[in-house]
């Protein structure tokens, strides 16, 4: 459900500093259509216009994500980078055209104009990402 609206996020923010990374995190022997070779046919029939990369069952814990989509806004600090914002993408997973608050993008304009972030962690939204244990 999220696929459009990430694509367009890329579009807006992608050339300034804020790119998108996808990152699968399912485990395809639980849920075979997430398999590697299923991802690089669904990246190229939806004209994904940025990275769609495999996670290894590491950085989605790391990370503590637990649904897909779970977004992660990267502030550069320099030598480093600090979490800025985590959670939904917006506040309508279900309907792009009646979403009232646009949270990772209000929060990357936050960033690029120096103030704060209104809403730092929102609850993200969308299927659970499936792992073996």
């Amino acid at each position: 459900l999220y696929e459009t609206r990430i694509i367009e996020l890329q579009k807006e923010f992608g050339s300034q500093g804020y790119p998108v990374i996808a990152i699968n995190p399912n485990d395809s022997t639980m849920v075979p259509e997430d398999s590697f070779s299923k991802m690089v046919e669904n990246a190229a029939a939806k004209g994904f216009n940025f990275p769609y990369l495999l996670d290894d069952i590491q950085l989605f814990k790391k990370y503590g994500a637990t649904r897909t989509p779970h977004v992660y806004l990267l502030k550069n600090e320099g030598a480093s980078f600090s979490v800025a914002y985590i959670g939904a993408i917006d506040d309508n997973s279900q309907d792009p055209d009646d979403v009232h608050e646009y949270y990772l993008a209000d929060a990357i304009r936050a960033l690029q104009s120096g103030k704060a972030i209104a809403k730092t962690e929102t609850k993200a939204v969308g299927c659970t990402i499936k792992f073996k244990e």
